[in-house]
């Protein structure tokens, strides 16, 4: 755009939003491209992060959450929520245990989501996926 309102972070975080809530992951991920000339806020990055956590992209899902604290900001329950949420969805239960303990040391509480389906996946030995209609922030 080269003239009116420009996008901000908050436009990028809104389609990024909507596009995982509507399954175009295709959609979402062509706006995250674009937003490496914008100043993300916390926010933005767990939107990212949830469209990682709804794809089992637990790679992503830990180089954003790496983005986000190389960004000089300060991780919600919602990001490593989200983290969680990729690798147990991508059946990795090992690394969904590895972050549950890393948010509880840092002095983070898991969601109802995380926190009980990790529990359920301990407890039977399986992954079961969370409803993708679920957001994890």
């Amino acid at each position: 755009m080269k003239q009116g309102i420009q996008p901000n972070a908050h436009t990028f975080t809104t389609i990024v939003h909507c596009s995982t809530k509507s399954k175009d992951f295709n959609l979402a991920t062509l706006f995250i491209k674009r937003l490496k000339h914008v100043k993300l806020s916390a926010a933005c990055h767990n939107a990212i992060l949830n469209l990682y956590a709804h794809q089992a992209a637990s790679r992503l899902a830990v180089l954003q959450f790496g983005k986000l604290i190389d960004d000089g900001l300060t991780p919600t329950d919602a990001s490593y929520n989200c983290v969680i949420n990729a690798f147990k969805r991508g059946n990795d239960v090992s690394g969904a245990e590895q972050w549950l303990k890393r948010m509880q040391r840092d002095g983070h509480k898991p969601s109802h989501g995380s926190l009980g389906g990790l529990l359920q996946n301990l407890k039977s030995n399986q992954c079961e996926m969370q409803s993708d209609d679920d957001d994890d922030f």
